[in-house]
């Protein structure tokens, strides 16, 4: 089997923690994490011929993420893997809540000097 033809399997399992401090700890890194994809995701749109080293000193260069290495190659090839299938297409990071309330109000926010305006679409569930 060749490396482009490999599938992942994901497995989804139920855990429990002793203390609050364990569950808040996880949860922080899986909003590291997160983060982490979104910003390797943005980067490779703008730098698709960037290196491997060339992702990492990026990711190294964020504020705030508490991740180790093997994290961090995890966010690389989930992002690569994410503009693989998706090519040019854009994808809105977030929870189905989130992606619902952006469809829903005509939102303007003002972010370093630039304007976003999200349009209202009529959505169907």
């Amino acid at each position: 089997m060749s490396k482009e033809e490999t599938n992942i399997i994901t497995m989804k399992m139920k855990y429990h923690t002793e203390t609050k401090e364990d569950s808040d700890r996880i949860f922080q890194m899986i909003v590291n994490y997160n983060n982490i994809v979104k910003c390797t995701y943005n980067y490779l749109l703008k730098h698709p011929k960037a290196s491997t080293a060339e992702i990492s000193k990026y990711q190294n260069s964020l504020n705030n993420i508490f991740l180790d290495t093997h994290f961090k190659g995890s966010a690389i090839y989930e992002a690569k893997g994410l503009i693989k299938r998706n090519g040019e297409n854009k994808i809105i990071f977030g929870g189905k809540k989130l992606f619902i309330q952006r469809c829903e109000l005509h939102t303007t926010l003002k972010s370093g000097g630039f304007l976003f305006s999200l349009q209202r679409i009529d959505l169907q569930i």
